[in-house]
């Protein structure tokens, strides 16, 4: 028999098998539809739980999915955090500032649907502790006709520069390093001996640096109790 004509081995059984004894269900939340199972909508959320629990009478669609006088949209950020149990993070990468209508809407929305850590994650506005912007202000000289480098900026780092020439007493290198000039800690480090100070056209610069923090674990939701 030829070795192209055999059969190919048969595929390895799965070591676990997903099983769910109950059928999805449809949700119609304003104009919006969703399909999930009931344990993610009832496993932290009263209202899901009262819904199917059988003491409400519940509005079904004539295409069976169950209606829930709600905003949609809003809902969206809700079943997501049901589903996966980490906290939203509605921040703007643009204009680097949190979308706080979002929050009070999400707000609105946990309370109603009650879903009691949401909303307290929310009301308290743990988001803000989520992303971080820290700023810090240095100044440094670069000699006249010098090739020295401006310093390098870290992912997460903008730095945003200001100043003018100068004439004045500047610390300089004993062993002439550019990149020492008017830095003496550094240059007393670095070179082991003291340099001198000459009147020479300077420039003058404030950096401002301003670094954006981002810390992930903080939407996770099980360190929030």
């Amino acid at each position: 028999m030829s070795l192209f004509s055999q059969e190919p081995p048969a595929p390895a059984a799965p070591t676990q098998m997903f099983s769910n004894n109950e059928a999805p269900i449809k949700l119609q939340v304003g104009e919006c539809q969703f399909t999930t199972w009931k344990k993610t909508l009832t496993n932290e959320s009263t209202f899901f739980a009262s819904m199917f629990s059988g003491r409400w009478e519940n509005v079904t669609l004539s295409d069976g999915a169950v209606f829930v006088d709600a905003d949609g949209l809003v809902f969206k950020d809700v079943l997501s955090y049901l589903r996966f149990g980490n906290f939203p993070l509605f921040f703007d990468a643009v204009s680097k500032t949190f979308d706080y209508a979002r929050y009070q809407r999400l707000l609105g929305a946990a309370k109603y649907f009650g879903i009691h850590r949401l909303a307290e994650w929310v009301r308290l506005r743990r988001y803000e502790d989520a992303f971080k912007v820290v700023r810090e202000v240095s100044t440094f000289d670069i000699k006249k006709n010098s090739d020295t480098d401006l310093p390098d900026a870290n992912a997460g780092e903008i730095h945003q520069y200001s100043g003018g020439w100068k004439i004045g007493w500047v610390y300089t290198c004993p062993n002439g390093i550019p990149g020492h000039f008017g830095l003496e800690g550094n240059c007393w480090d670095e070179c082991g001996e003291e340099g001198t100070y000459k009147r020479v056209t300077h420039l003058k610069l404030s950096d401002v640096t301003t670094t954006y923090i981002w810390k992930p674990e903080t939407c996770q939701g099980e360190k929030f109790p």
